[in-house]
């Protein structure tokens, strides 16, 4: 509810003048009325089975919270947020700690609701257009394809029209990159272009999008099937993909939550996954 303004250290500064920050400033939470505790010492202390009522961080994305103020995407949020929902829901099922639960419920449904806004129905448009080699693609997805969303246009066909020159790629500080990516596009095969079509959907990195894409750095990474397969079941590459040095795999929330999102947000467009289970 408020952040504290930059201290600094006092003394004579540097050789300019300038005055060294201190690190930490106060920030104030509007806590308990937005934000809460799971319960556990509450659980332990009475000797409550508390496993039920646990938000356990996936594997994948332990380096989101590995430091307080460390940055979690928007993608990671809503899978941490539904957990907790799941948390809170149990904690009410169960009845064993008093506290106003049904308001934190409405506050977290109502953060759920705030974080699928703000990641959208396309999250990897930025990585996708590094891909085609628009080296400024994640500052135009901030500047540019957040007003397309807020004008409620599609931003996947926004930015196809552009790769395509049926619209003008004239944008200060992006025109030459968008006719880098454009020209790239052009010479795609169709069963490469439906791939990265398909990977806008995820919050994908750029080496992410370059594992998936490079058919040797696919193989490589465990993902031991073609486009085509990827196409008709996107969910294959959680449950193949190893990863690469610098990029964790694509994990299965990643993919859910691009094969399913909020009805919020979703792009009529999307086809659902071809049912094999018979």
């Amino acid at each position: 509810s408020k952040i504290g303004p930059q201290l600094f250290f006092g003394g004579p500064g540097d050789d300019k003048g300038h005055l060294y920050p201190i690190w930490s400033r106060s920030i104030v939470q509007n806590y308990p009325s937005e934000g809460f505790r799971l319960p556990l010492q509450e659980y332990i202390r009475n000797g409550y089975d508390a496993s039920d009522m646990l938000c356990l961080v996936p594997h994948t994305m332990k380096d989101s919270f590995s430091y307080v103020a460390e940055h979690v995407t928007d993608d990671a949020a809503v899978t941490i947020i539904e957990r907790l929902i799941s948390s809170v829901r149990t904690i009410i099922s169960e009845n064993k700690v008093i506290g106003g639960w049904e308001q934190h419920l409405s506050w977290l449904e109502k953060v759920l609701s705030e974080v699928w806004h703000n990641r959208g129905p396309y999250p990897g448009l930025g990585s996708a257009l590094i891909y085609l080699g628009c080296r400024s693609g994640m500052s135009f997805q901030r500047e540019i394809i957040k007003t397309v969303s807020d004008k409620k246009e599609n931003p996947w066909s926004f930015v196809e029209a552009i790769l395509e020159g049926r619209r003008s790629p004239t944008f200060p500080g992006h025109t030459k990159n968008l006719l880098e990516a454009s020209g790239r596009w052009r010479s795609e095969p169709e069963i490469r272009k439906a791939l990265l079509r398909l990977l806008t959907r995820f919050e994908v990195t750029p080496d992410q999008v370059e594992r998936v894409m490079h058919p040797t750095k696919r193989k490589d990474s465990g993902i031991s099937v073609d486009e085509s397969a990827i196409i008709d079941n996107p969910y294959l590459l959680s449950e193949l993909d190893l990863g690469g040095e610098n990029s964790d795999p694509l994990d299965f929330d990643m993919i859910d939550h691009g094969m399913l999102p909020s009805p919020d947000i979703a792009d009529a467009s999307i086809e659902p996954v071809k049912n094999d289970d018979d």
